[in-house]
């Protein structure tokens, strides 16, 4: 995992690679994430490693703009795997890109090829809440869990969820 770079206006944290997305992960697991970020190229995830959702343990209230760029490959632990890297095997609570999303804005992304497991599963998000806005983002692939959704699993809490796109998702 690696810190992104921040954009000329020191505003927006500048996501280019998985090693940046990896870095914005591993910010969840340890407090309420509230900055802004910004993808800047397309990230595909090796078949070989299993995504921890951003806002594990924590959560993320901050603004990600995917931009209209991809993610590729995004995948959690389904509770079975035995031959892939997955810090510790745990089987989410909350699985998607982000886990636990409070208060957050998430705009523009796009993920394509997602297989996500959690109690709560949805592709962005596992679980929204406070009033949480998704806006113009596209997903496609799988969803398993007790509470699922193409886009967010658990939207408590009046979440937001504008001109999104589910294609093909089961």
């Amino acid at each position: 995992a690696t810190m992104p770079a921040k954009d000329s206006n020191n505003e927006y944290y500048l996501i280019s690679n998985i090693n940046n997305l990896a870095w914005l992960a591993l910010q969840g697991d340890k407090v309420k994430v509230t900055g802004k970020f910004r993808q800047t190229n397309n990230i595909t995830i090796p078949n070989n490693i299993l995504w921890l959702p951003i806002g594990r343990l924590g959560l993320f209230s901050g603004t990600y703009d995917g931009q209209g760029y991809t993610i590729s490959g995004l995948r959690t632990y389904n509770g079975t795997d035995t031959n892939l890297e997955t810090n510790g095997n745990y089987l989410e609570t909350s699985g998607g890109l982000f886990a636990n999303a409070s208060g957050a804005t998430i705009k523009n992304v796009i993920i394509e090829d997602a297989t996500i497991y959690g109690q709560n599963a949805g592709i962005i998000a596992g679980s929204g809440n406070k009033k949480t806005n998704i806006s113009n983002c596209v997903v496609s692939g799988s969803v398993n869990g007790s509470t699922v959704g193409s886009i967010i699993g658990n939207g408590n809490g009046a979440s937001i969820i504008t001109a999104c796109l589910a294609k093909g998702v089961n």
